[in-house]
């Protein structure tokens, strides 16, 4: 693509810690240079260890922003339209919250209209799916959401996430026992078990035997 996105979760403008993203076109300032177009303005200011930008994914249509940290944990993830405010201009369009300490947007993953969010909490971890046109127009309603098939303790589901349409892949990390450590990664298919069901097509897992 010609767009690209760059985020710094760090960047102390307008408050400590507060994050910042900003878009890149190709060949700005140069043949097959990348040059910075605009800061991404989210729809309400940042704030103090808001963290923006600590996760990013982008697709031809969306930029989905998020942090786990932001709002006292609770997480959150923004949402951008590409080119809504004129070429390479990525104009804010919503704003999704987590609750409690559920550490919403802990990962994010784009692919069209679609755009996964994972929590990654240790027991009850989860990735919900919304879609740009459920519950109207760029309302980015909630479509699924997906839970471990076979919950494990510690196992963080959600704590990776990457969407593809039609297939969704989640990560579990940290499932342990006292003599090992499982990694897991699920695998979901878009229309599996009935339309948008994100139904459970297979498990990949490795162990380590601790030492």
């Amino acid at each position: 693509g010609d767009f690209a996105v760059a985020c710094a979760r760090g960047y102390d403008q307008p408050a400590s810690a507060a994050g910042g993203c900003w878009s890149f076109g190709r060949n700005i300032g140069g043949t097959s240079k990348w040059g910075v177009i605009d800061p991404l303005v989210p729809t309400a200011a940042l704030v103090a260890s808001d963290a923006f930008g600590t996760v990013a994914s982008m697709s031809t249509s969306y930029v989905a922003i998020g942090s786990a940290s932001a709002n006292t944990n609770a997480g959150r993830v923004w949402i951008f339209g590409v080119n809504k405010n004129g070429v390479g201009k990525f104009g804010a369009i919503t704003v999704k919250n987590g609750a409690g300490s559920d550490l919403f947007g802990t990962s994010v993953s784009v692919s069209g209209t679609y755009i996964a969010v994972g929590t990654g909490k240790a027991n009850s971890g989860s990735v919900t799916i919304y879609e740009a046109s459920q519950g109207g127009a760029e309302a980015f309603g909630v479509v699924k959401t997906v839970v471990s098939p076979v919950p494990l303790t510690n196992e963080n589901f959600g704590a990776a996430c990457h969407l593809n349409i039609p297939y969704l892949v989640v990560g579990s990390p940290f499932s342990s026992s006292v003599s090992s450590v499982t990694s897991n990664a699920w695998l979901f298919s878009q229309n599996n078990g009935g339309s948008n069901q994100f139904g459970n097509v297979s498990m990949l897992s490795t162990s380590f035997i601790s030492q």
